[in-house]
């Protein structure tokens, strides 16, 4: 994609820029975000993210996948963080609850201890895997099928990796 790749795609509830997507899989808000995110692509993000933050009006389940622990070193950690905490009590308000997925035993334990020494306005939990983390969801969501949400988002994950790039 070159170029293109740091320009954002908005496509039926889809935004996708280099090493990260956002969409919906069956009510749940998702993000994957991988090495290949750079500064640019991440300045994206945080576009989309607070347009969805100040403009949410409808609770939903959120799950992030990250893949990675340099996704986000530590301006965009602190770019983050600022946005969040303008947004808290909107990201209160619309958050059923949030599932952060990462294949990091050791980032799984520090966001962990982070949750609990500074715990988001929603009930949250870390996991290791995407499974894991939809069954979470769907104890939250009753009306969420956990097996079927995570086939579906494997599949449309698949389908997005080689545009990510």
């Amino acid at each position: 994609m070159g170029d293109a790749a740091e320009t954002l795609e908005r496509l039926d509830g889809l935004h996708l820029g280099t090493g990260w997507f956002l969409t919906w899989i069956d009510g749940v808000e998702t993000v994957y975000m991988d090495e290949r995110m750079t500064e640019a692509s991440f300045d994206q993000y945080l576009v989309v993210i607070e347009e969805l933050m100040r403009t949410a009006s409808m609770p939903r389940p959120v799950l992030y996948e990250v893949t990675a622990p340099s996704v986000m070193n530590a301006s965009a950690r602190r770019r983050l963080s600022n946005l969040l905490n303008k947004y808290r009590t909107n990201i209160g308000k619309n958050t059923i609850a949030y599932a952060l997925v990462t294949p990091s035993t050791a980032v799984r334990g520090v966001l962990t201890a982070l949750f609990w020494v500074s715990p988001p306005p929603y009930p949250y939990k870390v996991c290791a895997t995407t499974r894991e983390a939809f069954e979470w969801l769907a104890g939250r969501t009753p009306e969420l099928d956990s097996m079927g949400t995570d086939s579906r988002y494997a599949t449309r994950r698949a389908q997005l990796m080689s545009r990510l790039s």
